[in-house]
């Protein structure tokens, strides 16, 4: 049930540049290997991103869906480019916007399919490589409820 899933209803300032911090690591990562999951990764990526935009729509709130499609478009521009920092700094933002339209929403059911996709990223094996493991699981619990 998504009501559980989603634990925290936003992020502070602090919060969302750990969740950033998190992100980055795999995807500086995948520059320097050669990796088959970095694809999956940018699926996940993708996932939370559109399900997010989706939560905001539904919430009907015109400045908050306005506000995540320029973050979404932002995102966007920053994936083609291939910038890890803007990318990582702009999903954390929209992560925790949608948050605040999941709240409002009441938990619809895809609300299960964007914190499993938020889980699979912040569990990449390249964040207990650079020492980040137990930080990733944190700030999941804390977004998350613990899934």
């Amino acid at each position: 049930m998504a009501k559980r899933i989603l634990a925290a209803t936003s992020l502070s300032r602090n919060d969302i540049q750990r969740l950033a911090n998190i992100l980055k690591t795999p995807l500086e990562y995948f520059q320097k290997h050669n990796s088959p999951m970095a694809e999956d990764y940018s699926c996940n990526m993708k996932t939370v991103a559109g399900l997010g935009f989706t939560a905001s729509l539904v919430g009907n709130r015109h400045a908050c869906s306005l506000l995540y499609e320029e973050k979404l478009k932002t995102f966007r521009r920053y994936c083609d480019a291939g910038l890890p920092l803007q990318i990582s700094t702009s999903l954390a933002e929209m992560v925790s916007l949608s948050l605040q339209a999941f709240l409002y929403t009441g938990y619809p059911g895809y609300a299960d399919y964007f914190a499993g996709s938020l889980k699979q990223l912040t569990s990449h094996v390249s964040l207990a490589l650079a020492g980040q493991g137990e930080e990733a699981k944190e700030i999941c619990r804390m977004i998350c409820g613990g899934i």
